[in-house]
Order: structure tokens, then C-alpha cells, then sequence
């Protein structure tokens, strides 16, 4: 089973606010970080819905990749990627979050919700959206944290798409 997570508010900018001695860089996806292993899945993701599905569609989407560092090191990494064609949950103008890790030595940090914060008030949304398995408790924990809320249940069928099988409250 899966959780599907929104945001349902806008985040004012002081309460995203990075500390000293730490930064956010964005960037278009990068290949593998040492520590972080989903990251490898985020770029080759890039590169395959680039090419097939939104090319094939004629639609232009958006790939970023947000970089929580402290010096040269990442600590913390979300894939932000607008509209996948297949996500018919999504609305239209939906904004996805995913393949969201902190590196192995700096987990427990909170560095994970600090990065969704900051991203939650760059993207004052409210379609702001992420989808996280049951037992990543960790990432739940992190995801409530970040003022997401859970809206949703379902689950990944046979093709690799997410259904929602059942809703917490209406639209």
C-alpha cells in the first residue's frame, strides 16, 4: 500500500528558513551521490520520461533536483517533477516530490523535513503532492513533519502506475 501526501497551505518563507552554515542548490538531476542510492533512479527517470512519455505527448515538464549541502557535501535531495502523464490524481497543473533521500550518515538530522519546508515555500501550492510506501516510516514521520498532510491510499499496480483506492476527506 501507499500514502499520498499534499500540501494544503502555503509555508511563509521564515518558517523554511536554511541555518547558517547550510544551503539549497538547485539543479537538473544529477547521476549517483555516494550514500544517497535513489538518486541514480532520479536522473535515469529524467531521461526516460524526457525522451518517451512527454516528448510523445508533446507536453514540456519540469526536472529539479533540490540539494540540502554544508560545504560541498549533500546532505538531503528532492526530485521535483511537474505533471507525469500517468498520475491522473495529479491535477493538471499538479507538482510531484519524489526520490527524496538523506544521505546515510546524516539521517536523523531533520534535514529531510527542512528541505520539504523550503521547497513548500518556494512553491506556495496547494498541489504540491508526494507518495511514500506504508513501512517508510521514516520518510512519513519526515513528509508530516513538513506540514504535508495524508489524503489518500492506494496502491502501484502490475505497469508501475499509483492508483488511489481510497480518500481520507473530498477534494
Amino acid at each position: 500500500m501507499v500514502f499520498f501526501y499534499r500540501q494544503i497551505d502555503s509555508l511563509p518563507k521564515e518558517e523554511a528558513k536554511i541555518p547558517d552554515g547550510l544551503r539549497v542548490r538547485v539543479r537538473r538531476p544529477a547521476s549517483y551521490v555516494e550514500g544517497m542510492s535513489e538518486m541514480n533512479l532520479g536522473r535515469r527517470m529524467n531521461e526516460l520520461y524526457s525522451r518517451q512519455t512527454f516528448r510523445s505527448k508533446g507536453l514540456l515538464r519540469t526536472f529539479k533536483e533540490f540539494d540540502l549541502m554544508r560545504g560541498d557535501k549533500i546532505l538531503c535531495k528532492a526530485l521535483l517533477i511537474s505533471k507525469i502523464p500517468e498520475y491522473e490524481f495529479l491535477p493538471s497543473d499538479g507538482v510531484h516530490l519524489c526520490y527524496c533521500e538523506t544521505a546515510s550518515d546524516e539521517r536523523g538530522k531533520g534535514y529531510y523535513p527542512m528541505l520539504l519546508r523550503h521547497i513548500r515555500a518556494r512553491y506556495p501550492r496547494k498541489d504540491l503532492q508526494m507518495i511514500v510506501y506504508e513501512d517508510n516510516t521514516a520518510s512519513i514521520k519526515g513528509i508530516e513533519k513538513a506540514g504535508f498532510i495524508r489524503y489518500a491510499e492506494g496502491r502501484k499496480t502490475s505497469d508501475g502506475r499509483f492508483v488511489i483506492t481510497a480518500r481520507y476527506f473530498p477534494e
